[in-house]
């Protein structure tokens, strides 16, 4: 599996490493976070959660890549890295997700994005002749 580097892109936005922040943000191509931040994040091209993040957030963008510290709901259309510093608890849905060795995750992860068909649980069996 290759790791992408940093991301390439226009810097929508960013939130260095002494600020907090709380709230609802919508982006058009990359924000980064180095902060603290607590709220929702949508619309965006790339997420990235630098090594001294602290993120609680409901997220749904393209691609998601995690460095710091991230709780919460990740919906990515695309796909989501976990580099080596990652800390996720999350419930977590992308098509593609890679995790490098050491970091860490916890929680649950769908890989489907609701494409697959419902589960209708097992078939049944037809009964052996002359059972």
């Amino acid at each position: 599996m290759k790791f992408r580097s940093e991301p390439v892109g226009d810097l929508s936005g960013f939130l260095d490493r002494d600020t907090e922040t709380r709230g609802d943000v919508v982006f058009k191509d990359t924000l980064r976070i180095d902060g603290k931040f607590h709220g929702t994040i949508r619309g965006g091209q790339r997420l990235v959660v630098g090594e001294d993040a602290v993120v609680n957030a409901d997220i749904d963008v393209k691609s998601v890549y995690v460095n710091g510290q991230l709780r919460g709901k990740i919906r990515a259309s695309e796909r989501v890295e976990l580099h080596r510093t990652a800390r996720v608890s999350s419930e977590l849905a992308s098509p593609t997700l890679v995790i490098e060795e050491g970091a860490w995750f916890e929680g649950t992860c769908t890989t489907d994005l609701g494409k697959a068909a419902p589960h209708a649980g097992p078939k049944p069996v037809a009964p052996l002749k002359g059972a």
